[in-house]
Protein backbone atom coordinates (compact mmCIF):
# COMPACT_ATOMS: atom_id res chain seq x y z
CA UNK A 1 0.00 0.00 0.00
CA UNK A 2 3.03 2.27 0.34
CA UNK A 3 3.44 2.20 -3.44
CA UNK A 4 0.41 4.41 -4.14
CA UNK A 5 1.65 7.47 -2.20
CA UNK A 6 5.08 7.16 -3.82
CA UNK A 7 3.50 6.92 -7.25
CA UNK A 8 1.30 9.95 -6.58
CA UNK A 9 4.30 11.99 -5.41
CA UNK A 10 6.32 10.93 -8.44
CA UNK A 11 3.51 11.88 -10.79
CA UNK A 12 3.10 15.24 -9.07
CA UNK A 13 6.80 16.02 -9.41
CA UNK A 14 6.88 14.95 -13.06
CA UNK A 15 3.69 16.87 -13.81
CA UNK A 16 4.96 20.02 -12.07
CA UNK A 17 8.11 20.06 -14.17
CA UNK A 18 6.20 20.10 -17.45
CA UNK A 19 3.17 22.16 -16.45
CA UNK A 20 4.66 25.61 -17.08
CA UNK A 21 5.82 24.80 -20.60
CA UNK A 22 2.64 22.92 -21.44
CA UNK A 23 0.36 25.79 -20.45
CA UNK A 24 2.38 28.22 -22.52
CA UNK A 25 1.80 26.26 -25.73
CA UNK A 26 -1.89 25.52 -25.22
CA UNK A 27 -1.73 22.02 -23.77
CA UNK A 28 -4.73 19.71 -23.61
CA UNK A 29 -6.90 19.69 -20.46
CA UNK A 30 -5.40 18.44 -17.23
CA UNK A 31 -6.28 15.20 -15.44
CA UNK A 32 -8.92 16.82 -13.22
CA UNK A 33 -10.73 18.05 -16.32
CA UNK A 34 -10.45 14.63 -17.99
CA UNK A 35 -11.74 12.94 -14.82
CA UNK A 36 -14.66 15.37 -14.72
CA UNK A 37 -15.51 14.66 -18.37
CA UNK A 38 -15.43 10.90 -17.74
CA UNK A 39 -17.81 11.29 -14.82
CA UNK A 40 -20.06 13.66 -16.74
CA UNK A 41 -20.40 11.26 -19.66
CA UNK A 42 -20.79 8.18 -17.44
CA UNK A 43 -17.54 6.48 -18.48
CA UNK A 44 -15.14 4.77 -16.08
CA UNK A 45 -11.92 6.81 -15.92
CA UNK A 46 -8.65 4.97 -16.59
CA UNK A 47 -6.45 4.33 -13.53
CA UNK A 48 -3.73 6.66 -14.85
CA UNK A 49 -6.23 9.54 -15.07
CA UNK A 50 -7.33 8.89 -11.49
CA UNK A 51 -3.76 8.89 -10.14
CA UNK A 52 -2.81 11.99 -12.12
CA UNK A 53 -5.97 13.80 -10.96
CA UNK A 54 -5.03 13.05 -7.35
CA UNK A 55 -1.54 14.41 -7.96
CA UNK A 56 -2.91 17.53 -9.68
CA UNK A 57 -5.33 18.20 -6.83
CA UNK A 58 -2.52 17.89 -4.30
CA UNK A 59 -0.30 20.14 -6.40
CA UNK A 60 -3.04 22.77 -6.51
CA UNK A 61 -3.28 22.67 -2.72
CA UNK A 62 -6.68 20.95 -2.66
CA UNK A 63 -6.26 17.97 -0.34
CA UNK A 64 -10.05 17.79 0.04
CA UNK A 65 -10.44 17.11 -3.68
CA UNK A 66 -7.59 14.58 -3.63
CA UNK A 67 -9.16 12.79 -0.65
CA UNK A 68 -12.54 12.74 -2.40
CA UNK A 69 -11.01 11.10 -5.46
CA UNK A 70 -9.20 8.53 -3.29
CA UNK A 71 -12.38 7.81 -1.33
CA UNK A 72 -14.42 7.38 -4.52
CA UNK A 73 -12.04 5.43 -6.75
CA UNK A 74 -9.20 3.91 -4.70
CA UNK A 75 -10.73 2.82 -1.37
CA UNK A 76 -13.53 0.67 -2.87
CA UNK A 77 -10.94 -1.38 -4.75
Amino acid sequence: MWLLPLLAIGLAVAFAGNRGRACARGAPPGPLHVLNECLRTGREPPPQVILCAIAEAEQLGRPDVAYGIVRTFIEPV
